[in-house]
């Protein structure tokens, strides 16, 4: 069942209260200025097409064409009058037509087709009117009636332009807040992957570091316990910056854009070696760059998850890092063949692209290579 909404009825009533008074005070004042009685019939044909109209206004959104149609033909009504009786016309053109134009455009569906449809009706109408208004004094007949036509029609295409306006103006409001909704959305995502591989590379370093050590305190708890207990000295001393890496990483996400710019990241990679260097890996370090910011904090985080990754599947084997302003060369010699690409891989593809780098990470003929190069502008 159609329910006309509580602003429907409002403004039908609206529409209804300013018609009536505009019909009362011209009914006035027209038959004494132009000497034009109005008949007793056409004034309550008037009155009772006011009423209508505004009955009509309150599905004006269910079927705005069709309301526009039906006003179109009651505002015929006091023409065929006049024509059918010879009396003539007394033209009151009142807000209802108007309004129904602008819910036609602003709920239209086809605009081609109703801006034809609203022209059509509304040259019928105003020609129809024309016909049968009387001429204001020393008016040429048809300049009168061409004035009284466009009248008629160029409101109607006004507010049928206005409501063309209000609704493109919806549909570019909704679609920037969905564009707004579907950023905030990629940068969740973005967050959650940024936390993940940072989370990643920490964890996953640290966590292979003390199992490595905790291996071998067990092994050497009964013929050296002494340097079992260097060993698990190292594990304590990994826990440590393991817990303090993830508390930096958690702490970003409770601190301002710019607070997490302050936030310190872990730069220092010959200190990096030297901790994989006392887990038992062997690493030939060269470093001849001068990298700052950014592209500092993707080589650390790169070549972290290069040496775990060496020492998870290429224990003991001596690994070659080579660090310059055009390239980051890990190399670890070998034959591998590539696997399944883990969350590691992801991430050294994620921090050169970050960065606006290139990555490699893969098998080479004589071991696996990954390399970073910086694109120079």
């Amino acid at each position: 069942m159609l329910r006309p909404s509580t602003r429907d009825i409002a403004l039908a009533a609206i529409v209804l209260g300013l018609d009536l008074f505009g019909f009362l005070m011209v009914s006035a004042v027209v038959p004494a200025t132009f000497n034009f009685d109005i008949s007793p019939v056409q004034y309550w044909l008037v009155l009772v097409g006011i009423v209508i109209k505004s009955a009509l206004l309150l599905f004006r959104r269910q079927f705005p064409m069709l309301i526009l149609l039906a006003i179109s033909a009651v505002e015929l009504v006091i023409p065929l009058y006049s024509l059918a009786t010879g009396e003539q016309s007394f033209g009151f053109n009142g807000v209802a037509a108007a309004v129904a134009a602008f819910s036609l455009g602003l709920h239209t569906r086809a605009k081609l087709r109703d801006s034809i449809v609203l022209t059509a009706s509304g040259l019928v109408v105003g020609i129809f009117r024309a016909l049968t208004t009387p001429p204001m004094a020393e008016m040429p007949r048809p300049v009168f009636s061409l004035l009284t036509t466009l009248g008629w029609l160029l409101p109607l295409l006004i507010f049928f332009s206005i409501g063309l306006a209000v609704r493109g103006s919806r549909e570019l409001n909704a679609s920037l807040a969905k564009q707004a909704e579907l950023a905030e959305r990629n940068a969740i995502i973005e967050e959650r992957a940024r936390i993940a591989r940072e989370l990643h590379d920490t964890t996953a370093h640290h966590l292979s570091a003390i199992a490595i050590q905790a291996q071998a305190a067990r092994a050497l708890i009964d013929v050296n316990p002494e340097a079992s207990k260097q060993h698990l000295d190292h594990v304590s001393a990994s826990i440590t910056r393991a817990l303090r890496d993830v508390r930096a990483t958690v702490g970003k996400l409770s601190v301002s854009d710019a607070e997490t710019e302050r936030v310190p990241q872990p730069t220092d990679i010959p200190a990096l070696i030297e901790e994989v260097r006392m887990l038992g890996q062997q690493v030939d370090f060269d470093d001849s760059s001068h990298l700052v910011g950014a592209e500092q904090v993707a080589a650390y985080r790169i070549t972290q998850e290069a040496l775990t990754n060496a020492r998870k599947h290429a224990p003991g084997a001596p690994v070659t890092v080579t660090l310059s302003d055009d390239e980051l060369r890990i190399f670890t010699p070998g034959s591998y063949q590539r696997g399944a690409s883990g969350r590691g891989t992801i991430s050294i593809q994620e921090r050169a692209h970050a960065v606006g780098a290139t990555a490699f990470n893969g098998p080479v003929p004589d071991g696996w290579l990954v390399q970073l190069t910086w694109r120079k502008q």
